[in-house]
């Protein structure tokens, strides 16, 4: 055995110097991998971001795929003009679920505040942090497995995991969120103190684009206390600077949570309370086991892998993707498993992407272990080791390639129903309703931008006061006739909801201006309209 070991070194030796051993490649030269990786997630990622807008361009649609992504940008403009956090005039909220988005999105309005010049400049930001993440997700498995090769692959997968790209380019805080998380999850593994402030900052900026995102701090940062005073022993210093971490993350969100109790007395934002007020109900469960155990862990394997994965990561002392995934997993079921899955599952994007990772990640080291045969006459040389394992992967990930160019289209047909439908109406309204006027809708995204009055959140994501005080329709629609509200905006299948409390308080709608929808996949339902309401 020893001659065979002996033989296989020697091979190994040589092959490494015959195979994938281009001088700019060799882990001597620091930024090498970098400058590697950087190059190719930059041309895979700028690959996937033509074909986004290929598919978009052959829909003849330019804009966003969800009305939320209007939110984020009516934030940025009230940054911008100085009375920040104010989605209606003069009305302080909370509702924005990435805060940290509209600040980055706020510098845009230099450029003009038109539809095109809005959707232009953060499509282009956007695209800049895709790159970005690309990249990230690169080094974080050229790391794990200790070759640049796996590292490509990741990028590879990354941009073509389902729902990724288009919501990359939604318009909405995905590609800063995602930024963060990578960024988190690369600094949790490196060892050494240095980096623990560094995360307590990369953390608390994770809260603020997404704020399920606590977990890091709330699984991760503890995981990484503990294997680190079980590696490294009590030591002052480390035990200080483990706890900054804590102590910065903290810093980071305060100004926000500040916030949020002076607005509402709560300390979470809107966004969170109006999506937890529904509950979690038995339909949300099934749809839920529907999805994940009769569809997507059978039809895509690399999620049941990515398990198994970063299962495998935690076996090699690396286990913060395996306790992000599972604790997402866990979050998502247990508190919103319904709501989870609207909007083609946005939400659960986070969680595929770290099972992305961690599906290249686990099995690239599985199957080099396996392949290493040592008693062989002819042992697989490293780069014959290497390239079957790629192929293995690969061809594990083929699956979902259909549900890849599927979720395209459905990202192109969502912008095409956002436009048609909210931005339409929006457009009608600020051309014919008076200026000033209040209006009262329930989709309030472009609503908010476009009209040139006050709007009224009927949902109460971005009004607290409907949100935490009336809830009821026959208390909404007298709040309506008591602020002199003659305009809703409201879902036409959905409308008897506030209709009913509208006639109680002496109210008679008519239908100003209507949109049908015969594609909708995004929108609560096929039509919505402007009404007029005439208070007796």
């Amino acid at each position: 055995m020893e001659g065979v070991d002996n033989n296989e070194t020697a091979v190994e030796s040589g092959e490494e110097r015959r195979n994938f051993s281009l001088s700019f490649l060799s882990d001597r030269h620091i930024l090498a991998p970098w400058i590697l990786l950087a190059l190719t997630g930059t041309t895979v990622t700028i690959l996937s971001i033509y074909h986004v807008q290929s598919v978009m361009a052959s829909w003849g649609i330019f804009g966003f795929s969800f009305d939320d992504s209007w939110i984020h940008v009516q934030y940025a403009r009230t940054i911008f003009e100085g009375r920040a956090w104010e989605y209606a005039w003069g009305i302080p909220s909370t509702g924005s679920s990435g805060p940290l988005w509209s600040i980055i999105l706020s510098p845009i309005f230099l450029f003009g505040t038109s539809h095109d010049s809005v959707v232009t400049s953060v499509l282009f930001i956007s695209s800049i942090l895709y790159i970005l993440n690309t990249i990230v997700v690169g080094e974080i498995v050229r790391q794990h497995t200790g070759k640049w090769e796996f590292g490509v692959l990741a990028q590879v997968v990354f941009v073509l995991i389902p729902r990724n790209a288009g919501l990359m380019l939604s318009g909405m805080e995905t590609p800063l969120g995602m930024l963060t998380l990578f960024l988190a999850l690369l600094l949790l593994n490196k060892k050494e103190w240095k980096y623990d402030i560094a995360l307590g900052i990369v953390v608390g900026f994770a809260y603020l684009c997404r704020p399920e995102f606590v977990l890091v701090a709330a699984i991760a940062f503890p995981t990484r206390m503990v294997l680190t005073l079980k590696r490294e022993g009590l030591q002052k210093r480390r035990i200080l600077t483990l706890f900054s971490m804590f102590v910065v993350a903290a810093l980071v969100v305060l100004p926000w949570v500040l916030h949020c109790l002076n607005t509402t007395g709560l300390p979470l934002p809107d966004s969170y309370y109006s999506k937890m007020r529904w509950g979690v109900s038995d339909d949300g469960i099934n749809l839920w086991n529907i999805y994940w155990y009769e569809f997507w862990l059978r039809t895509e394997p690399y999620l049941i892998l990515g398990f198994t994965g970063g299962f495998i990561l935690a076996l090699k002392g690396r286990p913060y993707e395996f306790l992000l995934s599972v604790a997402l997993f866990a979050l998502y079921r247990l508190t919103m498993p319904g709501m989870s899955l609207l909007f083609a599952a946005r939400y659960l994007v986070p969680l595929f992407d770290i099972l992305g990772v961690a599906f290249v990640s686990g099995l690239a080291i599985a199957l080099q272990r396996f392949l290493r045969d040592k008693g062989s006459k002819k042992p697989l040389r490293p780069s014959e080791k290497t390239l079957l394992s790629l192929v293995l992967i690969s061809i594990l990930f083929v699956p979902s390639l259909m549900q890849y160019n599927h979720f395209v289209t459905v990202h192109a047909n969502q912008a095409s129903n956002i436009e048609e439908m909210q931005v339409t109406l929006s457009l009608w309204i600020r051309e014919n309703v008076p200026v000033n006027s209040t209006i009262a809708t329930y989709d309030v995204g472009a609503l908010g931008y476009f009209a040139e009055g006050v709007v009224l959140d009927l949902y109460g994501l971005v009004t607290p006061l409907i949100l935490h005080n009336l809830t009821h329709p026959f208390d909404q629609a007298g709040h309506l006739r008591e602020i002199n509200c003659t305009y809703v905006m409201f879902y036409v299948e959905w409308f008897n909801y506030i209709r009913s409390g509208i006639v109680y308080h002496g109210g008679d709608t008519s239908i100003l201006f209507q949109v049908h929808l015969d594609d909708n996949v995004v929108c609560g339902t096929d039509n919505m309209a402007v009404y007029e309401i005439a208070w007796s």
